[in-house]
Parts: structure tokens; C-alpha cells; sequence
């Protein structure tokens, strides 16, 4: 009784494919020199089925992928027989990474075969692990790019400090003519000026509030740029510069009026 292997049916449904109609000569190519292949590898003609395989993997573009897995899985059992392991595990690869979920029978394969499929699963594994680190920017930039920060929440806060300073005396001001128009009873017009005292007052607060965050974010910068900072705001100059004593990092603060 003639028995029959799986690689005698997978050589079986090659050739029914090549019988099959509108195939294209790239893709019946394909199929001729994979048919060839596994019959060389049936007959233990090694070199002569690499070369077949070879030829197939040139058309690859009119291959299907599970001629394409096929072609790689022979190639990987021939280079096993002829002891290249390392070709054996690229081909492998190259057949895993068209299926991913390739498996074998552990009791029909061969133990090295199967070993090869394993080793070539966990390697694509652990390339697909793998995280590239990125490139830190060159300290130099890093600090220019701080140095520009700092100097922009700088002028942030100045500003937001002078345009509070000019909403609070505008406060003042409408506050002042809110008691005048209470004293000579014009109501509306005392309505009015107290309106509008409330709204200068929450206008300086919000600014000087902004102005504060503003600076803090600018001496931050500031210290990790290993600059320093000045500015002058209506007469008065505020300045701050980092230091570094006994390995903690503070900063000085100076007011001058």
C-alpha cells in the first residue's frame, strides 16, 4: 500500500493550482519552480531544489503568500539538512513574517525543524520589542531654547504687571469719582463709576495674578538655563540668577529700587 505524505499532498495541490485557468505566466512560473522544489526535496536533490526555490522566490510578486511560506519553509528544511543554521533561521523568518501565526506538529516535524520555527518566532519577538531611543537635543540648544523661554515669560510678566498696575490706578481713579458723585447724589453716575471700579479692580488682579505665574515660570527657565535674569519694570529692577552649593540648586532674588 503506497503511503501518503503531507508533502506529497501539498505537491499535489501545487499542481492542481498550475491546472487552474487565467493564471498569469509570472504566477504560473511561480507555481512551476515551487512544484519542481518540492519534488527535488522529495528525491533529496538539495542543491538543485534550493536552486528551483530560488527561482520561484524571484517571482514573488505573482506568488501568493502561502506559496511564498511554503517556498521559505522548504528552503529553511534544506538548509537544515545541508547544516547552514543560520540561512535555515533567515528563512524561517522570512516565512513567519508573512504568517505569524505559522505552526507546526511537534510529533510529525522534525525536532530541528521545529527547534529553527521557535528560535526564528522568539527573535522576530524580540526585534519587535526592541524601542529605539530617542535622540536627546544637544545640551547647547537645549539651554538656548530655555534661555528664549525664560526671556519671553519674562516679558509676559512685565507686561501683565504694569498693565495691572495701570488697571488698579484706573480702579482707584473711578473709585474716587464714584464718592464724589455719592456726595453730590448723582446715583446713576455713582452706579456707573462703581461698575466700573469693580471691573478695573478684577482686571489688576487677574494681570498681577498672571504676572506672578509668569515669573516663576521665567526663574525656572532661568535656573535650569544656567543663565540669569533681569528686568526693570517702572523703576524698579528685579533679578534672578542660579546657583549651585553643595549639590542643591537655588536661586537668588534681588530688588532694586
Amino acid at each position: 500500500m503506497t503511503k501518503v505524505t503531507a508533502n506529497t499532498l501539498l505537491t499535489l495541490l501545487v499542481g492542481i493550482v498550475l491546472m487552474l485557468p487565467g493564471a498569469s505566466a509570472a504566477g504560473e512560473a511561480c507555481h512551476d519552480y515551487l512544484s519542481r522544489g518540492i519534488q527535488l526535496y522529495e528525491d533529496m536533490q538539495f542543491d538543485e531544489a534550493l536552486v528551483q526555490l530560488g527561482l520561484a522566490i524571484e517571482q514573488e510578486a505573482a506568488c501568493t503568500d502561502q506559496e511564498l511560506v511554503t517556498l521559505h519553509l522548504y528552503s529553511a528544511r534544506i538548509h537544515i539538512v545541508l547544516g547552514q543554521r543560520d540561512k535555515a533561521l533567515e528563512s524561517m523568518k522570512s516565512a513567519l513574517r508573512i504568517d505569524p501565526y505559522l505552526s507546526m506538529d511537534p510529533v510529525t516535524t522534525s525536532p530541528k525543524v521545529y527547534e529553527i520555527l521557535n528560535q526564528a518566532r522568539d527573535e522576530l519577538k524580540r526585534e519587535q520589542e526592541t524601542v529605539v531611543e530617542p535622540v536627546p537635543p544637544p545640551a547647547g540648544k537645549k539651554k538656548s531654547g530655555r534661555r528664549i523661554g525664560a526671556w519671553t515669560t519674562a516679558g509676559v510678566a512685565g507686561a501683565s504687571a504694569v498693565g495691572g498696575g495701570a488697571m488698579l490706578a484706573m480702579a482707584f481713579s473711578e473709585n474716587s469719582q464714584q464718592e464724589d458723585a455719592a456726595d453730590e447724589e448723582d446715583w446713576d453716575a455713582r452706579d456707573t463709576h462703581w461698575q466700573n471700579t469693580q471691573t478695573y479692580s478684577y482686571v489688576s488682579y487677574g494681570l498681577f495674578g498672571a504676572a506672578a505665574v509668569a515669573t516663576g515660570v521665567s526663574i525656572y527657565l532661568f535656573m535650569t538655563s544656567g543663565d540669569s535674569a533681569s528686568l526693570e519694570v517702572s523703576g524698579v529692577r528685579f533679578s534672578a540668577a542660579p546657583v549651585v552649593d553643595g549639590g542643591h540648586a537655588g536661586v537668588v532674588l534681588q530688588f532694586r529700587f
